[in-house]
């Protein structure tokens, strides 16, 4: 009988053991999932001014017209520097701007 009982005693530990794991292991995925993380993302700032439309002259001659502005910033120091010609590339088809202007900075 004692042989038997400290079997049982064995395997009630080892369940507790892994009942006790599991409830850890679920308690850490609920609290990874109610969190706030402060994960990286991209700042967005939107500020818009009235669009005031065109200013014409007397003569209809177009003096002024409003129109909204879009700017892009990137930090080149967390650019690979194997990487640049590529990153200027990709950045002149999509600004349009011309690559050699770039290659000068």
């Amino acid at each position: 009988m004692e042989h038997s009982d400290s079997k049982k005693i064995k395997i009630l530990f080892l369940f507790v053991v892994v009942l006790l794991g599991f409830v850890i292991f679920l308690g850490t995925l609920f609290y990874w999932a109610t969190i706030d993380r402060r994960l990286p993302r991209l700042d967005h700032k939107e500020v818009n001014h009235a669009l005031r439309g065109n200013i014409i002259s007397a003569d209809g001659f177009k003096l002024a017209t409003s129109q909204k502005l879009y700017k892009a910033s990137v930090d080149t120091r967390n650019i690979d520097p194997k990487k640049i010609d590529l990153f200027v590339k990709l950045y002149s088809l999509y600004s349009g701007d011309d690559p050699r202007l770039w290659r000068q900075h």
